[in-house]
């Protein structure tokens, strides 16, 4: 679902785009907060899925004497077709998002990177900053809320909460 911060890296000036790819390369925990881990479980799941239907195919074709499905096609060799088109999928899904997938504060702005996708709210747009504790014990979590005249980003962390008040204007409310 599209929002008003989304942009595509390739639509920024070529300073900003320089400056982000910079501190992607640093990946200093000062500037990048990676969630890669999360954002990729989905991926890795999908993965072991394909991996097992295709030695559930290859196992198929071997004890096959060669009888086709309803529809005149070889379930195993479907099976491992499929298995194969959506390993090479994830793969190059992977090659696109590693190292890109987090959290970016930078000069002009604070971003979420998912590969050549971000969400970027720039410091001066930025109206109100609100810090949310949700859940509680062992299962809460902080988020920022990053409010603009446009909308709201929600950021699932608040690990440059410090940073991002450093960096707002100073007409910008800020709700701990």
């Amino acid at each position: 679902m599209a929002t008003p911060f989304d942009v595509k890296l390739g639509q920024l000036p070529a300073d900003e785009r320089a400056e982000i790819d910079r501190l992607l390369r640093e990946r200093s925990r000062e500037w990048w907060h990676s969630d890669e881990g999360d954002g990729l479980a989905f991926h890795l799941l999908l993965a072991v899925a394909a991996v097992a239907g295709a030695v559930a195919s290859i196992y198929d074709i071997s004890i096959s004497d060669r009888e086709f499905g309803a529809a005149g096609v070889d379930l195993g060799v479907l099976g491992l077709t499929l298995a194969a088109v959506i390993l090479a999928l994830l793969l190059w899904r992977f090659l696109v998002l590693h190292g890109r997938h987090g959290w970016l504060v930078t000069s002009f702005g604070y971003l979420r990177v998912r590969g050549p996708s971000l969400r970027l709210v720039r410091w001066p747009d930025i109206i109100k900053v609100e810090r949310r504790v949700i859940g509680s014990g062992r299962g809460k979590f902080v988020m920022n809320l990053l409010t603009t005249a446009k909308g709201t980003l929600e950021c699932d962390t608040s690990i440059f909460f410090t940073e991002i008040k450093r960096r707002i204007p100073t007409t910008a409310t800020v709700q701990e």
